[in-house]
């Protein structure tokens, strides 16, 4: 066992056989929060495979082979658990915040989820229909489908962020129970997991529990998959026609921008407030105050590490006005690129931005993720010296 600390307050433990375990106390909290990620999500698939990582998420809260599935979703909530877990572009997370008493027996029911799933075939076949449903849930979202299925595909054409996470319904029809232990295995190892525990709780009895499930792990290591998407912003335009009885239309539009393993980083969380946080923001001024274009609105600025995307978004206004509310938005695109902003701006943008990341902070989820993610991806980002960054 190595133990170091990353920053003050957070240890790092690094067991033999490689899991990687993040601790950090917050007395601020009454409750526990355990997190138990995997370096793995849908940029580490093939078209063959597209929406694995997403469906064997879904089957982790399945049947053991010590414990039924329903029985396993009784003792976490028992325990009063809030619990759950995502599939993203890099990474696949399980996490819950317990009272501390029953962090223990939380680790463990982890424990039995990641490492000894019995893939029972009726639960297999029932959660396969769930997911078909949350993908056609998806597209059914006029948003979610215009983001997920029209413009990231364009924007990220020939690229492994070109897909949704949800994958495609052919190979949710096709995938085995087989199929899934072959990726886990492969890829649900301690040299490509991070455990973080936060908030209130006895180190020694977490640290001896993890050891004692995880720690038994085989050593394995997983070769990193190495992202590499061009920064070229070529203009691509795609109209995605729907049948629908609605006079609304959906915009997106926007461009790829590098990561947060770039030093503009900071400079784009700038340009994502200065164009839409608040309502004195840009985009709102420009197209609600002036315009009276659309309801919801606004820009995201998604990090991928190596790269990622800032795009404004507009969802459902007339469609008599669509050129209007593209010209809109590229004027104020061209604005930003052409003239300097002024002080009392950018103060604004400051301040709400570093207002927004404060409030993030305090959710200890939030937290938990940021640090899971500085050490899986070496990202340079320091949550406790973001307001200081973004001063600069």
């Amino acid at each position: 066992m190595h133990v170091e600390y990353l920053v003050p307050g957070i240890k790092k433990i690094i067991l033999d056989n490689g899991l990687r375990i993040l601790l950090a106390r917050g007395p601020h909290t009454k409750k526990a929060f355990l997190m138990v990620g995997f370096k793995v999500g849908s940029i580490d698939e093939t078209e063959e495979n597209f929406g694995i990582f997403h469906f064997l998420e879904h089957i982790l809260f399945k049947s053991t082979k010590t414990r039924k599935g329903r029985k396993i979703l009784e003792e976490l909530e028992e325990a009063g658990t809030k619990v759950n877990a995502e599939t993203n572009v890099n990474c696949t997370v399980l996490y819950a915040k317990v009272l501390p008493h029953l962090l223990k027996k939380i680790i463990g029911i982890f424990f039995e989820m990641v490492a000894n799933p019995s893939y029972n075939s009726r639960e297999f076949q029932l959660e396969r229909k769930v997911v078909l449903e949350e993908f056609e849930s998806s597209r059914d979202d006029p948003l979610e489908y215009l983001v997920d299925f029209a413009f990231f595909p364009t924007l990220f054409k020939n690229t492994p962020l070109a897909h949704s996470v949800l994958g495609a319904p052919e190979n949710l029809l096709r995938f085995s129970k087989e199929d899934l232990e072959r990726i886990k295995l492969e890829y649900y190892v301690p040299g490509n997991m991070i455990i973080v525990v936060m908030g209130r709780f006895d180190e020694e009895e977490v640290v001896r529990e993890i050891e004692a499930t995880f720690g038994g792990l085989a050593p394995a290591l997983v070769k990193p998959q190495k992202l590499v998407v061009g920064l070229d912003n070529s203009q691509n335009i795609k109209l995605v026609p729907r049948k629908t009885t609605s006079s609304q239309v959906y915009l997106c539009l926007g461009y790829k921008v590098p990561g947060s393993l770039n030093r503009d980083f900071y400079r784009l969380s700038l340009l994502d407030g200065i164009l839409s946080e608040g309502m004195s923001s840009r985009l709102f001024v420009a197209l609600r105050e002036k315009r009276g274009i659309g309801y919801g609105l606004g820009t995201v600025f998604g990090d991928f590490n190596q790269v990622g995307t800032l795009f404004a978004y507009l969802a459902g206004f007339n469609k008599k006005r669509f050129n209007e509310a593209v010209r809109t938005i590229l004027e104020e695109f061209r604005q930003l690129r052409d003239k300097r902003v002024n002080e009392r701006e950018l103060r604004r943008a400051k301040n709400q931005v570093i207002s927004s990341h404060d409030e993030a902070m305090e959710r200890i989820e939030f937290w938990a993720g940021q640090i899971l993610r500085k050490e899986f991806f070496e990202v340079p980002y320091d949550f406790r010296r973001f307001p200081k960054n973004i001063e600069r």
